[in-house]
């Protein structure tokens, strides 16, 4: 494992991109907002990578309870494939990984409900997006964890 650099997470959505970051260490999962999903929305993952340092990326994949396919995953791949498209040309091979992120939204809004964030933030669209992108990132790293111990 890489330890000079951060996990990026994506949780795709078709308005906006939650977004989550791992410190140096891989061991702890933070939000980090939500960009729109717009023309710029390539360049705005390459300014994170690169100010980053990150080193593998994780994408939120959504599959129902029956492990199939729902409507957002064919948009999940084609964006997914458009980024890896996007990186080789700037010469970056960072790997890009898929991992499964069934109820983080609603993990996220439940968390965000019961927590101490005042109503009229919480209602921002752009908390929940990132708080499931930190969700994923968090599961994604003790998943790792588990594999390598």
């Amino acid at each position: 494992m890489n330890s000079n650099g951060k996990y990026l997470c994506l949780d795709w959505g078709q308005k906006r991109i939650g977004i989550a970051i791992s410190d140096d260490t891989k061991r702890f999962a933070f939000p980090r907002g939500a960009i729109l999903n717009n023309l710029d929305t390539f360049k705005n993952i390459l300014d994170i990578i690169q100010n980053e340092k990150v080193v593998r990326i994780i994408i939120g994949y959504p599959l129902n309870f029956k492990s199939e396919e729902t409507h957002s995953t064919r948009g999940v791949e084609v964006f997914t494939k458009r980024l890896i498209n996007f990186l080789k040309k700037y010469k970056l091979e960072i790997p890009v990984v898929f991992f499964d992120e069934r109820l983080t939204s609603n993990l996220a809004k439940y968390n965000i409900i019961n927590s101490d964030i005042k109503k009229s933030k919480r209602r921002k669209k752009e908390l929940t997006d990132s708080a499931a992108a930190q969700i994923i990132l968090s599961d994604y790293i003790r998943k790792i964890e588990n594999i390598t111990k």
